[in-house]
């Protein structure tokens, strides 16, 4: 699994592959850039067990993110002023599933990222604000947008981090030609991924700009559009065989 916009390889058991982790300086000073912000930020680190997500504060019934964060509660931990968690703080429990303390949550870590989650107003602003730094800091910005839901993601990773590098780079150390690499996409942090693929596909629901550039459309999430875009672009005559 490449996760995270491709910060980070995983397998099924939680093994760790290829890692691009963001350093606490550079996390630092996008916290301290966005404190207008810190409603919607949070912290990622790379973890096997513990707190994985840090937030300074946290509304489980919240209409965008409520479903998000009561789904991964036990992983959630609170920090405040969120900034300290770079420091090794241990965040107090919230959650009485929450997993067994991890020993590296006393002690100072760099991040997988730093994430803004939120109505997509506010994240615009956080992107332009970080757009400005990202120059002077050496960040990368992904941003993924949901119109329809009034959700943004803003993720915060290590420069030239991207779903597109961490393909192309796991490709290579598979000895996978990109002429062998499908990938199916349907948000603006897809695009450098569909760019190098072979066979680049676009999801029906994804946002207009993809399906502008000339790669084909399945069907949406709603129609099976992932498995309509396997048996066409994957199998092929194999599925109709079947």
């Amino acid at each position: 699994m490449l996760v995270n916009n491709g910060a980070l390889a995983k397998s099924r058991d939680g093994s760790t592959h290829m890692r691009a982790l963001l350093p606490r300086e550079t996390a630092r000073q996008i916290l301290l850039a966005t404190e207008e912000f810190r409603d919607f930020a949070g912290v990622v680190f790379d973890r096997n067990e513990g707190h994985r997500v840090i937030l300074e504060t946290v509304d489980w019934d919240d209409p965008v993110r409520g479903a998000y964060l009561r789904r991964n509660r036990e992983h959630i931990g609170l920090c405040a002023p969120l900034i300290d968690c770079l420091n090794g703080a241990n965040p107090p429990a919230i959650s009485s599933a929450r997993p067994p303390g991890n020993e590296h949550e006393n002690q100072p870590e760099d991040p997988i990222q730093v994430v803004f989650t939120g109505n997509c107003g506010p994240i615009r602003a956080a992107m332009q604000k970080l757009e400005a730094l990202a120059p002077k800091y050496g960040f990368s910005l992904s941003l993924t947008e949901y119109l329809g839901r009034d959700l943004s993601v803003l993720d915060v990773l290590q420069g030239n981090v991207s779903k597109g590098s961490a393909l192309k780079k796991w490709a290579a150390i598979r000895n996978i030609t990109r002429e062998d690499v499908m990938a199916i996409g349907d948000n603006w942090n897809d695009r450098e991924m569909l760019e190098f693929a072979g066979t680049p596909v676009v999801m029906g629901n994804s946002v207009a700009d993809l399906k502008l550039r000339g790669w084909p459309v399945t069907r949406t999430n709603d129609e099976a559009g992932v498995a309509a875009a396997i048996r066409t672009f994957a199998l092929n005559s194999a599925a109709e065989a079947v």
